[in-house]
């Protein structure tokens, strides 16, 4: 059985360009994975669902901002 790899939340904020605020309101808007605690103060991501999660953006052409558009 292969183990999953977990993200802590700056490596999250890196791989989908977000900061930890953002990614909180995705999370409570429903449309981002939910972290899971490993400690007291320590949430992880499974890797595998950000990458499903960013995928998924991709897919759509939405930009980390939301707005499908690029901010360049």
């Amino acid at each position: 059985m292969a183990t999953r790899r977990l993200l802590t939340r700056r490596e999250v904020e890196r791989i989908v360009r977000m900061p930890r605020s953002s990614l909180y309101e995705e999370m409570t808007a429903g449309g981002f994975p939910k972290p899971i605690r490993v400690g007291k103060r320590r949430v992880r991501w499974f890797e595998d669902e950000i990458a499903a999660w960013v995928e998924s953006r991709d897919r759509a052409g939405s930009q980390p901002d939301g707005t499908g558009k690029s901010s360049g």
